[in-house]
């Protein structure tokens, strides 16, 4: 079985230089499995590049070409490592169906003699892939700088002002009571199942958020109040006394719960909290007229 290396037409039609990439056609004078069989360069593991004479071949790039008649034609890329006439070999070729191995004899490719380039022949094969860097662009490089800095700085002013603004803003009583509210509901939705105990403390808390509200939104104090009579205190207040209901049939659900007699079913808390943002959104007083409007709301006889 005799191996010929020789160009391809392509990279035999002009001269070559150290670290231009090369196309060898590999002719075998023997049929070896199938056009459709895969080939390699036989090479010490995870190594892309084995040196070969004057060159360094790409070890996966192997492709079979078409040829008549009883003999395989293979072609492989392959990069100049040195100045002088073109050597290639030897090589081991493998067929990845058969395992049918192949080797190809050194041999000096006639007609073919690489200019000397920019590399030196010392460098290790792998150095050949890189692109030489040709030195710094400080003018680009000023520019994209100064390009950056003025992002930069246009960026932090607007989230500085937004920031700025978000902690210099003083929350409304409702709005810390809807933040609440909303918190409590992704927590039900995170949770396939709750325990007792979870129920226990979802319960005490959506408790404490209506009490909170309704003590700050109607300037009252119910520290010491039970539900019943927390309920009579709203009463009086002409803005909640339409809601009293809905919120006693919420604390009445919740109860039980509250003091750990019974679990809360999952399929009735979207309900039940959505009855109590009504509440807080329907009883809202503005805030920004304050005692004033509350003081307003409050029957003649009892003290502010």
């Amino acid at each position: 079985m005799n191996a010929v290396v020789s160009l391809a037409p392509d990279s035999a039609a002009k001269k070559s230089e150290v670290g231009d990439i090369l196309k060898l056609q590999i002719f075998i004078d023997e049929k070896i499995g199938s056009p459709g069989d895969g080939w390699e360069v036989v090479a010490p593991p995870d190594s892309a590049w084995l040196p070969a004479g004057g060159v360094t071949v790409a070890t996966m790039s192997v492709r079979v070409l078409p040829v008549d008649g009883n003999a395989t034609k293979l072609e492989v890329e392959a990069m100049v490592h040195q100045p002088g006439p073109l050597t290639v070999g030897p090589l081991q070729l493998r067929n990845q169906v058969t395992k049918a191995e192949v080797d190809v004899p050194v041999a000096v490719i006639t007609g073919s003699e690489a200019q000397a380039g920019t590399k030196p022949k010392e460098e290790p094969p792998w150095l050949l892939t890189s692109v030489r860097f040709g030195g710094w662009d400080w003018v680009m490089l000023g520019i994209l700088l100064v390009i950056l800095l003025a992002v930069g700085i246009t960026a932090g002013r607007y989230f500085w002002r937004r920031l700025r603004g978000h902690i210099g803003r003083k929350f409304t009583n409702t709005e810390w009571a809807l933040n609440d509210l909303a918190n409590l509901q992704r927590y039900s939705r995170s949770k396939k199942t709750i325990e007792l105990e979870e129920w226990k403390k979802f319960s005490f808390e959506l408790a404490r958020i209506l009490r909170k509200y309704s003590d700050k939104n109607f300037h009252i104090d119910s520290s010491d109040l039970t539900d019943r009579e927390l309920l009579q205190e709203l009463r009086l207040h002409s803005s909640a006394a339409p809601y009293v209901n809905l919120l006693g049939t919420i604390l009445d659900t919740i109860t039980e719960v509250r003091y750990g007699r019974k679990a809360l079913d999952l399929s009735i808390v979207p309900g039940l909290l959505l009855d109590a943002r009504k509440f807080v959104e329907t009883t809202s007083v503005d805030e920004r007229h304050g005692r004033d409007q509350h003081n307003n709301a409050r029957p003649e006889g009892r003290a502010p």
